[in-house]
């Protein structure tokens, strides 16, 4: 674990990126979850599924690799056929940070919202962390994005991991380096959805 300010080190996958800013672009937007994700299994399933719902506990103990193929899976576990989830990337995260400090001058930098209680809360529970109805990006839970962190000293594959805990007091503009392997009790996730830019192709006239 590493904690750090903004870094040039830190980058999205190019590919992904790319696809989601294409869509913001002719879409004029994303959708981000109101709430961390939380474990969803349907009436006799054992598959778990992630899901966005008040008063559940966060999925937490989660690596990035599950955490983002849970994001990924989601949209169609809910029948979103013509858009993607996906785990939170930078893009997302700063401009959602950007959206809430217009309604709460210096929210993203401050300590007053998140839960830092040493408790973990149901998702929505705090009070003072529900900004235009998205709840607890400052804490109770720090959040995997989908933003690597390149360094040479590095062997394994780092990711960017945003905001703070209820075991740890961080503003919701910080940043932590982890390993994607690693799981944590206060490290879960939150998902975005767009909706998919579909590849047109026109066909030549001889």
């Amino acid at each position: 674990m590493r904690s750090m300010k903004e870094d040039k080190r830190c980058s999205d996958e190019e590919n992904e990126i790319n696809q989601f800013l294409e869509s913001v672009n002719k879409y004029c937007g994303f959708y981000i979850a109101r709430y961390e994700a939380s474990c969803f299994k349907e009436n006799g399933s054992n598959q778990s599924m992630a899901a966005t719902m008040k008063n559940k506990l966060p999925w937490t103990n989660v690596n990035y690799i599950t955490a983002q193929e849970a994001s990924l899976e989601s949209a169609s576990g809910f029948g979103y056929e013509d858009c993607k989830t996906a785990i939170m990337n930078s893009y997302a995260w700063d401009t959602t940070l950007q959206w809430l400090d217009l309604s709460v001058e210096n929210y993203s930098t401050n300590l007053s919202y998140g839960n830092y209680s040493g408790e973990l809360f149901y998702t929505g529970a705090t009070v003072t962390d529900r900004i235009n109805k998205v709840c607890d990006i400052a804490g109770n839970i720090k959040e995997w994005t989908s933003e690597r962190y390149a360094e040479e000293e590095h062997s394994k594959e780092m990711r960017v991991v945003r905001g703070g805990s209820y075991k740890l007091s961080r503003t919701a503009n910080g940043r932590t380096v982890y390993d994607s392997s690693e799981a944590e009790i206060n490290l879960g996730f939150r998902m975005i959805l767009y909706r998919i830019v579909e590849n047109t192709m026109k066909e030549e006239i001889n």
